[in-house]
């Protein structure tokens, strides 16, 4: 009894030592991604702003949540910016305005695990028109790397993604169309300007098309999920898709 008594400190050491190596060579799952909601709201004579954004808290990469944050703000501070200017110009030529302006934007997380988190900011701005502008955008970001996740960075240097993605994404298109082919051809072609918009799931990479790029603004966004084995030798398994791949 004395013995084991004596020896419970150094135990004790060990099993905690074991523990945080354990923890730390477990991807981060969605439990440990947390997030709140923040919201932006501006008014002013003739118009309002109200723009909700995820903030990461409490992870335990710092710098990582920094920039992630910061990232977010950027776009929320840019499309406030852009829209008060606008508005701006708009008064000086026309004092009173026929309706008010507003710019409402709502975000979804899609995806948080794996190291990885996955936005979409979507909304509009109303200038009197008939209908709101749309707004979209999406980031996904490595929080193992501390970086966002442009499209390259998930395939091998040197491979055609583009070219493999697009077409992919045209046939899918086609056969769902909702307007003509040459519309859909055109806002999808190989081009990294068209494939800006994605995000990651457990089974594929899902492409976003918003509206009028493939498409007329009744149709919205346009989806396509391009699953991971249509590209299996082009992707990079050091790669974010590749921690995906592993579970």
């Amino acid at each position: 009894m004395n013995k084991t008594w004596k020896y419970l400190p150094i135990i004790t050491v060990v099993l905690a030592m074991l523990f945080i190596i354990f923890a730390q060579s477990c991807p981060v799952n969605a439990a440990s991604i947390k997030t709140e909601k923040k919201v932006f709201k501006e008014k002013g004579d003739q118009y309002s702003i109200k723009a909700e954004y995820p903030r990461l808290v409490n992870y335990k990469n710092k710098k990582s949540q920094e920039k992630f944050n910061a990232g977010i703000k950027k776009y929320i501070d840019n499309q406030a910016k852009g829209f008060k200017e606008d508005y701006k110009k708009a008064k000086a030529s026309t004092p009173k305005l026929r309706l008010p302006w507003n710019l409402d934007i709502a975000y979804e997380i899609k995806y948080q695990k794996n190291d990885i988190i996955c936005v979409i900011m979507r909304g509009g701005e109303f200038t009197g028109g008939a209908h709101p502008n749309p707004l979209f955008y999406t980031l996904t970001f490595d929080l193992k790397s501390g970086e966002k996740v442009e499209l390259k960075d998930l395939f091998k240097p040197k491979s055609k993604y583009l070219a493999r993605i697009s077409k992919y994404c045209i046939a899918q298109l086609i056969k769902t169309k909702h307007t003509d082919e040459k519309w859909i051809r055109d806002g999808a072609k190989a081009e990294a300007k068209n494939y800006k918009c994605f995000i990651l799931t457990d089974k594929g990479i899902l492409i976003l098309f918003p509206p009028y790029q493939v498409d007329c603004y009744a149709a919205g966004v346009r989806k396509v999920l391009v699953p991971y084995k249509k590209l299996n030798e082009i992707l990079d398994p050091k790669g974010p898709v590749g921690r995906i791949l592993k579970k």
